[in-house]
Order: structure tokens, then C-alpha cells, then sequence
């Protein structure tokens, strides 16, 4: 399985790909849009403006371009909104021929008329794509997928809420996917298929507190290599790896369901955060390169990662059996 992270910036290609990252995903919002549609109408589920989640112009997607050549890691382009106005969707097209001219061709996209649009092709949209369907369209059933695999989709990112057993089933259904999960960090009890919420400067903070609430703090233990500093109501930044969501124990239930890539969100991360997770991630799935067996793997990732025991905040309860992975 291989690692996908998310950056907000040109600056934090470098950093995710040292921890260990194979590939990034990241959004791109030029000025013209926000000066015709403003903030609430996003691209992408990035719709913050008060800190790095987006590449702002043409000249750093080319900068990232570049980047991305010289240290040969994989870029995808997010235009994961759950759906655009019918006004907005020329605009929306503009923007991913803008990436694919600039050398971006592999495109992460929720909205259904804009991939349906991006599969018939012709009419201005660029050849090339390949089209990777984010969890914000609601691919909770074996009829989604199969429509999706006929629009010719590369790949599917499985909502937060899909149980393993539910991949597994899709993933023997239509092998010739890739399939994405989700594995660290924001965690979240909303479907974003049904979300109608922004994650901008101030709405941000009530997508998590019943969460919050609900999760409590008593017991979670903090991941090596990093301190957190204090919490920050908006974005994750502050958070130890793995606090805001964790997956790391049923990294081999993933694999037996044929997930091929595992996503870390870093939106409202700050950067050594993010990185951090990254490194947490890889460091398990080395563990679980050298483990035998599901309960070794999970007891090496115990006194490796969790040495205090881990909070219980997992994204995967099935795969806890009831029990946290606490001493």
C-alpha cells in the first residue's frame, strides 16, 4: 500500500516526500475564481483562506510541477466540491485544463455532472485525464462503483464511513480500480457526500465540536516526534498524529481488502504535523512489511507508536474487536 498526503503549498512537497509520502494531492484556486464566485462557492473541500491549503496561481503550479519532476513524486488535483452550480461548471472545466496544460492530468473530483462531463471528453476538456473519484460523491454501494468504473474512473477514494468489509466487497467486484482509504487525521461524523458545511475560516470549528465532545481527551496519547503545542480552533494544526483519527491497527484488514493507497489529510495541519503523520504512517507499514500476523503486527505498532497506548479514536472500530489498544 502506498502513502497519499496532502499539501498546502509548494514549500510542503519537499517535507512530505522526505517523511515518506509516494504521491501528493493538493488544490488549486486561481484569483480569477474567487473574484467570480467568492469563497462560497469552493473547488475543493479546502475552502479556508487564513492559511496555506491551496496553490493560489499559475506560477506556483508551475513551480510545483517542476518540484514534482525533480524528486519523481505523483501529483493529483482536487476538485472535490460535492457539487458546483450549473453556472460554475464552464469555470470549473477552465481551471482543470488550466492544471492539465500545466502538466497535471490526474484529477480527484466529486461532483457528478463534472465527471460525467470529464468522461465523455471533447468540447475543450483536455485528453489524458485520469479521473480519481473522491469520497465526497458517495460511493457506498456496488451500483456507484459500477457506473463510475463505466465513466472510465482510475480509481475510487471510499468515504470515512465505509466499513472494511463494505471495500472489500467493491474491490473484488471491480479489480482493475485503485482504491483509497482513509488512515490519519480528520476524522469526521459527517458523510461528505451530505455535507452541506464549509471548512472555511469561520465555520470550520462546528464541523468537529459534537465530535469533540463525543471523543473526549482522557487517555489519548500523544505519537513520538512532535509536540503538539496548543489546540487551535480551526484545522487540525496542534493535534498529535493519529488524535483526530487513526486507522494504523487495521492496516492489515486494508491490505486483505485490497486497498492500494492510504490517505493522510493534512488540511489544517501545519506542516510538521502533517509530516509527522506521514512518517508515523510509514514507519507502521514497515512494521507491517516484517510482521507475520495481524495480532504481532498490531502489538509491535503498540510498543512502537503507542507506547502509553493509543486514544481509541479509530477510524476502523471494527478492526479494535471491542478493545483499545491500550497497556
Amino acid at each position: 500500500m502506498k502513502i497519499s498526503a496532502g499539501i498546502g503549498s509548494v514549500d510542503d512537497l519537499r517535507e512530505m516526500a522526505a517523511a515518506g509520502a509516494d504521491s501528493v494531492y493538493f488544490g488549486y484556486v486561481p484569483p480569477e475564481w474567487y473574484r467570480r464566485f467568492g469563497e462560497g462557492t469552493a473547488l475543493n473541500r479546502r475552502e479556508a483562506l487564513s492559511y496555506n491549503v491551496q496553490i493560489g496561481s499559475r506560477a506556483e503550479l508551475l513551480i510545483l510541477r517542476d518540484l514534482c519532476r525533480i524528486l519523481r513524486i505523483p501529483a493529483r488535483v482536487v476538485f472535490n466540491a460535492p457539487q458546483y452550480p450549473k453556472a460554475a461548471l464552464p469555470h470549473v472545466l477552465s481551471v482543470v485544463r488550466e492544471a492539465a496544460e500545466a502538466g497535471f492530468r490526474d484529477i480527484i473530483a466529486a461532483d457528478r455532472p463534472l465527471i460525467r462531463r470529464l468522461a465523455a471528453g471533447g468540447d475543450g476538456v483536455p485528453s489524458g485525464l485520469r479521473l480519481y473519484v473522491s469520497g465526497e460523491y458517495g460511493e457506498l454501494n456496488y451500483h456507484a462503483v459500477r457506473e463510475l468504473a463505466a465513466f472510465g474512473a482510475a480509481g475510487i477514494i471510499f468515504p470515512r464511513q465505509t466499513a472494511i468489509a463494505e471495500m472489500a466487497a467493491l474491490t473484488a467486484a471491480f479489480p482493475s480500480l485503485e482504491y483509497e482509504a482513509f488512515v490519519l487525521n480528520e476524522k469526521c461524523h459527517f458523510t461528505g457526500a451530505y455535507c452541506s458545511s464549509l471548512h472555511t475560516d469561520v465555520l470550520g470549528a462546528l464541523c468537529r465540536l459534537p465530535c469533540r465532545l463525543a471523543a473526549g481527551t482522557e487517555g489519548k496519547a500523544e505519537l513520538p516526534g512532535h509536540d503538539p503545542g496548543p489546540e487551535r480552533a480551526e484545522g487540525e494544526a496542534g493535534i498529535s498524529p493519529g488524535s483526530g483519527g487513526c486507522g494504523l491497527c487495521a492496516l492489515p484488514a486494508l491490505r486483505s481488502a485490497g486497498i492500494t493507497s492510504l490517505k493522510v489529510v493534512s488540511r489544517g495541519c501545519d506542516r510538521e504535523t502533517a509530516a509527522a503523520s506521514v512518517r508515523c504512517l510509514r514507519t507502521a507499514l514497515d512494521l507491517l512489511a516484517e510482521t507475520p500476523s495481524p495480532e504481532a503486527y498490531r502489538e509491535r505498532i503498540l510498543g512502537t507508536l503507542f507506547p502509553e497506548g493509543c486514544g481509541g479514536d479509530c477510524y476502523y472500530d471494527e478492526t479494535r474487536q471491542g478493545v483499545c489498544l491500550r497497556r
